[in-house]
């Protein structure tokens, strides 16, 4: 969810280095032969596309009852984002061998299914830094894209923003 969400916002930057919405081109009419009411400025449109690929922040409720695959009975609450990183949390605990299969929960999550702290996630971004990339799962991740994908994780995940509260406050 993240990753796609990282597509959007790269999508969205190239769109407006393509057509600023602040230019001549943008203020033009898409179809002009459409009926007026159906008539849609490259400002719009863009726009609206830029709105569907948002992040929405409504909150959200999901029950986990009684289940065969041993996964904990559990109610999640919050935002879609914040909600899959906790059932992540959770199911990762259960079932470590999707990290496998889904290698891109090796950012977050250690090989045993265990969260990655952030000091973790910080001593992988200075590597990162430093060497130019760090390899996690056999992929070499650069810098600035890590530092991207950790920022959204980071702001996510609730067990991480409790965790920078803790290093804040004992400051």
């Amino acid at each position: 969810m993240f990753l796609e969400t990282d597509a959007n916002d790269h999508a969205n930057d190239f769109l407006l280095k393509v057509i600023p919405i602040d230019g001549s081109l943008a203020r033009r009419i898409v179809n002009p032969n459409d009926p007026p009411e159906h008539q849609h400025t490259v400002e719009s449109v863009l726009l609206q596309r830029m709105d569907e690929g948002a992040i929405h922040r409504d909150d959200y409720s999901l029950s986990l009852g009684e289940n065969k695959i041993g996964i904990p009975v559990k109610n999640y609450n919050g935002s879609a984002e914040q909600i899959v990183s906790d059932f992540c949390d959770t199911i990762l605990k259960v079932y470590p061998d999707y990290i496998k299969l889904y290698p891109a929960l090796a950012l977050e999550y250690n090989k045993d299914g265990s969260s990655r702290s952030y000091s973790d996630i910080k001593n992988l971004l200075e590597e990162a830094e430093r060497d130019d990339g760090v390899l996690i799962s056999g992929q070499r991740i650069n810098f600035s894209r890590l530092r991207n994908i950790y920022h959204r994780l980071t702001k996510h995940s609730r067990r991480l923003q409790e965790e920078i509260l803790d290093i804040t406050n004992s400051k």
